[in-house]
């Protein structure tokens, strides 16, 4: 089925020229139709699909998706939405730094699936570089399958300019310890949205994913396990 129509898209292009507050509340009921309603359709569905993938998923797709509106407090650019919409599957919802999950980014010109960590702790970092090393064998086939290459090509990244010393000698080969983050993307042309197997796209891709999620989600709980 298709959960989205071209409107979703021209929505999001009015945007782009129209970025203030008197617009969008002049398109606050298109907004709520072409946008809001069918993401939550969808990431209510696409929860369905993935849920048999992690140890426990009992999340409801507003705890998934995130506001359109941006946080302009910090920021240079003052206007007030987002270009795109998102949302963010795992345990805790939108919230959960520490669970490799799904993350799905809609816009006017790409859609992006996510997964793997983006953002770490100190121990959690330390928990996935020791894992890299001792399962360096398992994390090569991983990173090098065939379908994980396909979809996302490689591991991405901020990197760290050093290292602590128990890796330097393991980077010398394994020039993914330098990650500070470890997550994968795929993009795709935004016509995508529009499809009738845009469900069964985007959990394709998630599938592509899963060993390296898997990976990911147990060198984290390790931390846990330390730690309780």
């Amino acid at each position: 089925m298709a959960y989205f129509t071209e409107d979703f898209i021209l929505f999001f292009q009015e945007l782009a020229a129209n970025n203030y507050k008197e617009w969008f509340h002049e398109n606050k009921k298109r907004y709520q139709c072409e946008v809001k309603d069918p993401f939550e359709v969808f990431t209510n569905d696409l929860i369905g699909e993935v849920k048999p993938y992690f140890e426990s998923l009992e999340v409801t797709a507003k705890q998934c998706i995130f506001r359109i509106n941006k946080d302009i407090r910090f920021s240079k650019d003052k206007s007030p939405y987002k270009l795109h919409y998102s949302g963010a599957i795992a345990p805790g919802g939108r919230k959960d730094f520490n669970t490799p999950g799904i993350y799905i980014e809609f816009g006017p010109e790409f859609a992006k699936i996510y997964g793997g960590l983006y953002k770490l702790d100190k121990d959690e970092l330390t928990a996935v570089r020791r894992a890299i090393v001792e399962n360096n064998a398992e994390f090569q086939s991983i990173v090098t399958a065939p379908d994980f290459v396909q979809y996302f090509e490689a591991l991405t990244g901020d990197k760290n300019k050093r290292l602590p010393k128990e890796f330097k000698e393991a980077a010398e080969t394994e020039p993914y310890l330098f990650n500070k983050a470890f997550y994968y993307f795929h993009k795709v042309p935004a016509d995508l949205i529009l499809r009738e197997d845009l469900l069964d796209y985007v959990v394709a891709a998630f599938k592509a994913g899963l060993p390296m999620k898997e990976f990911l989600t147990k060198a984290v709980k390790s931390v846990v396990r330390e730690e309780g």
